[in-house]
């Protein structure tokens, strides 16, 4: 699912800007109808002035600029016609993403270096915004500390360290998500909450069950919002979700050529368990997941085990270079029309990775397997190979 146009501008500013509180001030009290933002910069550069920008057709419109009192602190005021996103620009170091309402805001930051620290409140949706970013900012470096473990392992050629490491990211991944879903429960239904749904963090095709509530209260809350539309297609999606492949359903045919051209029918491998593999040669996630792939099926492809993998790609050498480079000796078909693909689209395939493993009888037993969970359930279907 593409991600709403704003968060191409500020998804970074937000991830390099989360952090532990920052010294805190107070903000003052309410005055009028509009809003007052404060705040305490702990590491002010000379003579420079704080900017406030508003995100507007997808670009970063300045509106306000201040300068620091003799204690560091900043004030904005003024009005908006209504609740919305926008950035803080410390001299372009640190920028902070702020959800802006007529109320009294308070934001205070490190100033320092784009990772610096950073509170905010004032609102409910500026407390939940705080955690979203907070949380975030920790989950990436720790995810970035085992990326760094893994590239050390493949270094060294340590194929007990990869596996290590392999468990430790799996383990990571499903706590992460636990994580992220108790935080977004817990959220006020409004901008904030429609933020964290698009930071990428839920696969809104594995989690519409869980989405859908969510965001039904998130179309009521802002019916009248800019971003109503938006929010209409992301529930409209979600629902095309719902209705679409599950286990237990019998999976649809693929018919498409092989690398040589001649059609290849997904059906042909009948009475073989088959992991349907929907990849492309331009999809990073994907080619880093290859080499987990070769090692599994080396391991059962002699088990009544194939892969059949649907590329969608558009150049065939590029489809071609990347099977031989990665090593993928086993089936593989396309019609390169990319995400036109009629296999992609039998599935209702929207992001890759995405997998299908089906039952000899072409009965879909387990979507979306990777890794540590792909090799346990062929383990519990196969046995265990020598």
């Amino acid at each position: 699912m593409k991600k709403i146009a704003l968060l191409s501008l500020f998804w970074m500013l937000v991830i390099a800007c989360a952090g532990h509180a920052a010294n805190e001030v107070s903000a003052n009290e309410p005055q009028g109808d509009g809003y007052v933002i404060t705040g305490k910069v702990s590491f002010p550069l000379s003579k420079a002035k704080v900017q406030l920008w508003k995100i507007q057709d997808n670009k970063l419109v300045p509106v306000d600029s201040a300068g620091l009192d003799k204690n560091n602190m900043f004030t904005f005021k003024g009005t908006v016609k209504e609740p919305d996103f926008y950035v803080l620009n410390f001299y372009n170091t640190q920028k902070v993403l702020i959800v802006l309402e007529n109320k009294n805001l308070t934001v205070n930051v490190d100033g320092n270096k784009p990772t610096g620290a950073v509170s905010m409140s004032g609102t409910p949706a500026m407390d939940d915004l705080q955690k979203v970013t907070t949380w975030m900012n920790e989950a990436q470096q720790k995810v970035g500390a085992l990326q760094k473990e893994m590239q050390e392992a493949a270094l060294s050629k340590s194929e007990s360290g990869r596996r290590n490491v392999e468990k430790k990211l799996n383990h990571m991944r499903e706590e992460n998500l636990k994580q992220f879903k108790s935080i977004v429960s817990q959220m006020q239904p409004g901008l904030s909450q429609w933020y964290a749904l698009n930071t990428g963090v839920l696969n809104p095709e594995e989690e519409y069950k869980y989405l859908l509530p969510i965001v039904t209260n998130i179309k009521k809350s802002m019916a009248t919002s800019k971003y109503a539309k938006e929010i209409d297609g992301y529930a409209a999606q979600l629902e095309e979700f719902s209705k679409a492949l599950q286990v237990g359903q019998n999976a649809p045919e693929i018919a498409l050529n092989d690398t040589d051209g001649n059609v290849l029918k997904l059906s042909s491998l009948r009475g073989k368990y088959v992991l349907i593999d929907f990849w492309a040669s331009w999809c990073g996630p994907c080619r880093m997941e290859n080499p987990n792939v070769v090692r599994i099926y080396n391991k059962y492809k002699d088990k009544n085990f194939e892969i059949f993998g649907v590329s969608l790609d558009r150049e065939k050498k590029d489809w071609l270079g990347a099977i031989e480079k990665d090593q993928l000796t086993w089936k593989h078909v396309s019609d390169l029309k990319f995400w036109s693909s009629e296999g992609a689209k039998a599935y209702g395939v929207r992001s890759i990775p995405a997998t299908y493993l089906i039952d000899p009888n072409g009965k879909i037993i387990a979507k979306n397997l990777r890794g540590e969970s792909l090799e346990a359930k062929l383990g519990e279907i196969l046995g265990e190979a020598k």
